[in-house]
């Protein structure tokens, strides 16, 4: 099913009508979005996947599992991705920490970058996966079966997508594919300083 914006504010407003008013209050489409794919997990289960994800594999294998979760880099779990039985504990949980994120992370003074991740997106959610208690019902992706290089074994393809990021999101990603060149020649550098001198 593509859920479009009709479908997801309907599913909001008649499904989690304690969560409308926080909903309506989310300053990015992306929150929205965000929130609501837990919304749509939680209320019917299945496979959610964002538009850029595509495809390429059946997924028959992940289909007995409770929750399942691709890794993302440089740490914790991505939500562009997600499975879950209907009426899980952990979307349960995702859903109910919406509002204490949100008064925790939506502040001006918050990169708007770090205010989406934190309180809807992928930082939010592997935060919420430190504190989930049965843990071990959420089984990980490994990040060949996610698309990570070009494996033939992945389970999806990743096109370009991103498109809430704006420049500081840009200038974020940016800076850490820096520090990982960066990172990686650190020897050589060393060396040749001390060579230098």
């Amino acid at each position: 099913m593509l859920w479009d914006e009709a479908k997801v504010r309907s599913l909001v407003r008649d499904g989690y009508p304690s969560l409308w008013g926080l909903f309506q209050r989310y300053p990015e489409w992306i929150q929205r979005a965000d929130a609501c794919r837990y919304m749509i997990l939680h209320r019917h289960g299945g496979i959610y996947a964002d538009l850029d994800v595509i495809c390429r594999r059946p997924f028959d294998r992940w289909l007995d599992r409770k929750i399942v979760l691709p890794p993302t880099e440089p740490f914790g779990f991505s939500n562009d991705l997600m499975l879950a039985e209907q009426a899980h504990g952990f979307t349960g949980q995702l859903i109910s920490r919406l509002a204490t994120a949100y008064a925790r992370w939506q502040h001006w003074y918050v990169p708007r970058h770090f205010r989406v991740l934190l309180t809807t997106g992928s930082l939010f959610v592997s935060l919420e996966y430190r504190r989930y208690r049965a843990r071990n019902e959420i089984t990980i992706m490994d990040p060949v079966d996610y698309g990570a290089g070009a494996s033939p074994e992945a389970y999806v393809e990743h096109v370009l997508g991103n498109s809430w990021h704006g420049r500081d999101s840009q200038a974020w990603v940016a800076l850490q594919r820096g520090w990982r060149a960066l990172w990686r020649r650190a020897p050589t550098l060393i060396a040749g300083a001390a060579l230098w001198q």
